[in-house]
């Protein structure tokens, strides 16, 4: 009933989100509950019911957003494909906003596909996806190229374009320049965070990769190529 309730934007009640917040907490302490807050699109709705005091809530409405969608494989089988294609269908429609907070969940929600392999499941708008990839990383790149969103993209990518029924496909010189940049970024923040800063990394250069000086640059370390 309550998630029900908070699907009408403007119902007329006056409701303290500290409060709610509060009980939707001890609610999802249930995987049951957390099930049904992803199949009714539940965060996206408080979301939206409370958007004028959403900022009161500090980091609360992230953490149980994060908890929510942290769901393990188990439970998989319990998420209605078509509830939750119709959700990401919803949240991507938002992406004719300039809202931050939405663009976070829509990662959220793709990062919770890609770890239980249901992006190959969920129908969605690839190219719009896309359109929201670049988005983010053209406004993020420069200033935060290890935020949140860059990292998680580079999964979610992989997992879009390992797809058995993939129909996207790099076409044009965009697609793999921003494609190639988000994998770079993400392969760059894995080599730094397992290696020294003064290690010698050596790479056996295939023939898909065959500039050993662009790959220096990227990654900040000498690279050798090995016969």
């Amino acid at each position: 009933m309550f998630l029900n309730f908070i699907k009408i934007r403007d119902s007329g009640f006056e409701l303290d989100p500290k409060i709610l917040i509060g009980s939707i907490k001890n609610c999802i302490t249930s995987v049951e509950n957390k099930i049904l807050f992803i199949n009714e699109n539940g965060m996206f709705n408080l979301y939206y019911f409370f958007i004028d005091q959403i900022k009161t809530l500090g980091e609360w409405f992230w953490k149980i957003l994060y908890d929510i969608y942290g769901l393990t494989n188990e439970n998989r089988s319990s998420i209605c494909p078509v509830k939750l294609t119709k959700n990401v269908s919803e949240i991507m429609s938002k992406f004719s906003t300039s809202e931050e907070d939405c663009r976070k969940l829509l990662i959220i929600v793709f990062r919770m596909m890609y770890r239980l392999k249901l992006l190959d499941v969920i129908e969605f708008d690839v190219s719009t996806f896309y359109d929201v990839t670049v988005y983010i990383f053209s406004r993020l790149v420069e200033t935060m190229p290890n935020s949140f969103y860059i990292i998680h993209l580079s999964k979610i990518w992989t997992g879009i374009l390992q797809r058995p029924n993939n129909t996207f496909f790099i076409d044009t010189i965009g697609k793999l320049v921003y494609l190639s940049a988000i994998f770079s970024i993400d392969l760059s923040k894995k080599i730094m965070d397992n290696l020294p800063r003064t290690a010698i990394l050596k790479f056996s250069i295939n023939q898909y990769i065959r500039s050993p000086q662009i790959l220096s640059k990227i990654f900040g370390y000498k690279i050798y190529q090995l016969s």
